[in-house]
């Protein structure tokens, strides 16, 4: 028995419930656009909406249109520059912009009207503080966008009154008019969850009827990809690419046909990576730019074919940097900086060209942070910061332009942490936490901008962690997890909100673990699995989906492991290692993949290293180390690469010195010191690699103590103490660094006394004490620092002949 699967209410209705809910929570200025099919119907929708707004006191203003060419002369001055009443009054406008469609006078018309209305965006928005509406022909969404971008960014959901195309019959469930089976996830979801714009495609789909056009079919696409229908997108993707192409074989090239099935491609290589298909992304947007070369070459230069063939690189350059092609992804992202570039000279300088150059240069510095060239990414994206602010002094604000500013202001505090200037990325989180308040307090309430809000909120969290100012930390991520549950129960479940409330579960559980408060880290590092599988269940498989559920199984893990439940923690960390391999088989070979499943790998050489089972730790860190091998080998040199290689043999080396293989330990923490130098040497000096290669430096010191090499231990230990002492002075006091320091010192007390210099060893001795006090009163629940000052006493109180390695 078939079940219907669309049953939607009336034309009139459907628009009207769209409209009502704009008219009816709008207080302040609000933009609708009304494509409609049928006069009569739309005069039906102007009376509902002027009869709801009349109970009011505040019927709608509604010029007259006569001709052509009162559109853009009388209308635009009642859109700009609206009677003092109107506004005091608050009484809504409707604009009527469809009349004679498909005539060329009234099409110029239109195009005129939306290019200056889009000019004085500002003007607008200010003027009015209730809502405008525009009525245009049915089929000018994509006119629209493309002349007036800006307007088109802030509009409030679109309505679409289409008399002759939406069903008011049953439509089979398990089949298009075609014949085709429908995705899976479209027939197993409610159809509530199904956004208009991909309603309004299965219908016209099921029906039969003239296809709704690419442009509509594309947004249907992009809507159900944001809703988290992912499968349902690419079946209506890969639908419209199809017919964009019979459409350029059966009617001929075109350049706008040619464009069309670029368009088309770019929507079929979203989706892909939505899937984490990277190959198949990568063919269907190099596809795409293909076209747009040959729209250049075969048709000529305009500013929209080379900002479209921008557009193309840049999606190449973000697919290879998914798949660890740096290279490749720097020189398809700069030679869109170049197209971009060449725009704004040979064309002129206008607020989308020099956003788009904004965008490249995040890109780019993007690329550079990835390869360690932190000096380089903080130019780029110092120079997107000054082209934003310059155009909020030349062109007004507006909401985008504050929030793009609070972007490139994020990723210079980016650059600043990893450099290891807390203070200086605490400032610049600051100030984007700072804008993002204004953009909700100045222009309302949006999901995008409470969710901002709590991106700064989450950074301004991980400076205070690293800090040690973990109650501070606290109050952040805790803030932004309050965010974030209110956008769930005020704007609805969608798999973006859902997988933002797992990051900040597992950032609260982060300092939760931090303070030795193991119940706490585990509830939220629980509910945080728990949203994961729902991710799973409620929208379906994707690589980043399955990643997720394996990063909240390690983060369990560490608390079972934290608790002493070394088989618990063997038993998750066993799961998320299952995901991860099954992620290369099923997704393919990509950076990020390998190295999760070292990571996984090294997670479980953890437990077994913690058992007493050394072997079997042993060959958990061998192929963890091997699989950070090839990632150097395949992919290229970066410091994160360089970085694992180096903690991988460290994890070896302590394995054979635990079974008393010390040569080998010595060879395996050599390479690792090596590596860290050749970090600082390579890449620059960060408080990560001062602090990593003072560990491989105290780790050599270990080895040649137990060997009974002390001279050579000592010069370890004090070199240890002058690397943690650097690390203090250029970039303060942290919690890691005087543990760094207090090791370090301990270390080499420890060895003078064992060579009988009793005085020399004194005031190392007497530093650590002191350090260990200061890390037992800031990190209380830490036992390591307990224990480490409680052995300090017990040598006080002894004679120190030749003191247990702690």
């Amino acid at each position: 028995m078939q079940t219907p699967l669309l049953t939607p209410a009336p034309p009139l209705e459907a628009a009207w419930q769209t409209l009502r809910s704009t008219l009816e929570w709008g207080d302040s200025f609000e933009l609708v656009f009304v494509f409609c099919s049928d006069v009569r119907a739309k005069q039906a929708l102007f009376e509902r909406a002027d009869g709801f707004m009349r109970a009011q006191v505040r019927p709608f203003q509604r010029p007259d249109v006569r001709q052509a060419a009162d559109l853009p002369s009388h209308l635009l001055a009642a859109a700009i520059d609206p009677a003092s009443v109107h506004v005091e009054l608050g009484m809504p406008l409707w604009l009527d912009l469809d009349g004679h469609p498909g005539d060329p006078t009234w099409n110029q018309a239109r195009q005129d009207f939306l290019l200056r209305l889009n000019e004085r965006r500002a003007t607008l928005a200010r003027e009015h503080n209730r809502t405008v509406v525009l009525a245009l022909p049915l089929d000018w969404t994509k006119p629209a966008a493309e002349a007036a971008p800006d307007l088109w960014t802030i509009r409030q959901p679109s309505v679409y009154l289409d008399t002759a195309g939406l069903v008011s019959s049953q439509i089979p469930e398990d089949e298009l008019a075609t014949g085709e089976s429908l995705p899976d996830e479209a027939t197993q979801r409610p159809v509530r969850e199904l956004p208009e714009a991909v309603l309004r495609w299965q219908a016209s789909q099921a029906i039969g009827q003239t296809p709704l056009s690419l442009w509509d079919a594309a947004r249907a696409s992009d809507a159900a990809l944001a809703a988290g229908h992912i499968e349902l997108a690419r079946h209506i993707a890969q639908n419209n690419a199809d017919r964009a192409r019979a459409l350029l074989v059966e009617l001929g090239r075109t350049p706008e046909r040619l464009r069309d099935l670029s368009v088309s491609l770019n929507k079929l290589g979203d989706v892909a990576r939505a899937l984490g298909l990277l190959d198949e992304a990568c063919h269907a947007y190099g596809e795409s730019e293909a076209l747009r070369r040959e729209l250049l070459t075969e048709f000529g230069r305009t500013p929209e074919r080379l900002r479209d063939l921008s557009i193309s690189m840049e999606r190449q350059g973000e697919v290879a940097r998914a798949l660890g092609q740096l290279d490749e992804a720097r020189r398809a992202h700069g030679d869109s900086e170049a197209l971009r570039r060449t725009l704004l000279t040979e064309y002129g300088r206008t607020p989308e060209r020099l956003r788009d150059l904004s965008v490249s240069l995040n890109k780019l510095g993007d690329v550079a942070q990835a390869l360690g060239q932190l000096d380089e990414a903080r130019r780029a994206y110092g120079e997107s910061e000054a082209l934003h602010r310059g155009l909020l002094t030349e062109f007004g604000r507006t909401p985008e332009r504050l929030r793009d500013l609070s972007i490139s202001m994020g990723k210079l505090g980016d650059v600043a942490r990893a450099l290891g200037q807390l203070d200086e990325a605490r400032r610049a989180y600051s100030e984007c936490e700072v804008v993002h308040r204004a953009l909700l307090t100045e222009f309302g309430r949006t999901p995008e901008r409470l969710r901002d809000l709590s991106v700064s909120l989450n950074k301004l969290g991980e400076v205070a962690q690293a800090l040690g100012q973990l109650d501070e930390a606290r109050r952040a991520y805790a803030e932004s997890e309050t965010l974030l549950r209110g956008l769930l129960s005020e704007f609805g479940r969608t798999p973006a909100r859902l997988r933002d409330l797992t990051v900040a579960l597992n950032k609260q559980g982060d300092v939760a673990l931090a303070l030795g408060q193991l119940d706490e880290a585990r509830r939220a590092y629980g509910e945080s699995e728990a949203l994961s599988r729902a991710l799973l269940t409620e929208f379906g498989r994707t690589s980043e989906r399955i990643r997720d559920l394996s990063v909240s199984l390690n983060k369990l893990g560490e608390v079972a492991q934290a608790l002493g439940q070394l088989d618990e923690a063997r038993h998750v960390y066993g799961a998320s290692e299952a995901l991860r391999r099954a992620l290369l088989t099923e997704f393919g070979r990509t950076p990020e993949r390998l190295r999760d499943l070292s990571v996984s790998l090294g997670k479980l050489g953890e437990v077994a290293q913690a058992l007493g089972q050394l072997d079997e730790a042993r060959r958990a860190y061998g192929e963890s180390e091997a699989l950070r091998r090839a990632l150097l080998t395949e992919f290229g040199r970066t410091p994160e690469r360089l970085r694992d290689l180096s903690a991988s043999l460290g994890k070896r080396g302590e394995v054979v010195q635990a079974l008393g293989q010390l040569d080998e330990a010595r060879r395996a923490y050599g390479e690792s010191e090596a590596l860290s130098r050749s970090l600082l040497t390579e890449f620059g000096r960060t408080p990560e690699r001062l602090r990593d290669l003072s560990i491989s430096i105290g780790r050599l010191g270990d080895v040649a103590r137990m060997m009974g090499q002390f001279d050579e231990a000592r010069q370890a230990y004090a070199s240890q103490v002058e690397l943690a002492t650097e690390l203090i002075t250029a970039y303060g006091e942290t919690v890691v660094a005087l543990e760094v320091l207090a090791v370090g010192e301990l270390r080499l007390g420890q060895t003078l006394l064992q060579q009988g210099l009793d005085d020399e060893a004194q005031p190392h001795c007497a530093h650590a004490h002191h350090l260990f006090q200061r890390l037992v009163l800031a990190m209380p629940h830490d036992q390591r620092y307990t224990a480490a000052l409680k052995a300090l006493e017990a040598m006080a109180s002894t004679v120190p002949a030749s003191p247990a390695q702690t």
